[in-house]
């Protein structure tokens, strides 16, 4: 599936030399399910004030799903068009580190960027 996409995006932007995608897996393949509004609330209104105070902006997307380690926390950041890779990177690790230091019960933390 990565060659796909590595193979599709090349095909849309003929100018790029190369595309190498890096995917992550959460674990195990295992079942996930999603919580409740009213039960992740208040990890709802942390993710969205850490996001706002390290990028100035909500997240564009935020979804939590209980899976058999815990809560997963999955968000998209909105990022100036102007932001290399590298800051993309610093931005998504101090915003996964910071909703980790403050919220242990969230297990893990998969942060996507944007322009």
């Amino acid at each position: 599936m990565a060659n796909e996409v590595e193979r599709a995006i090349l095909a849309a932007v003929p100018e790029l030399d190369a595309v190498q995608t890096h995917l992550e897996p959460l674990g195990e393949t295992g079942l996930g399910t999603r919580p409740g509004d009213v039960e992740v609330e208040r990890d709802r209104v942390l993710v969205n004030e850490t996001v706002r105070e390290v990028t100035g902006h909500p997240p564009r997307a935020l979804r939590f799903v209980h899976t058999d380690e815990g809560l997963v926390a999955f968000l998209t950041l909105g990022l100036d068009g102007g932001a290399d890779l590298r800051e993309a990177h610093r931005r998504a690790s101090e915003v996964e580190a910071r909703i980790r230091m403050r919220r242990p019960g969230i297990v893990d933390v998969v942060v996507h960027t944007e322009p």
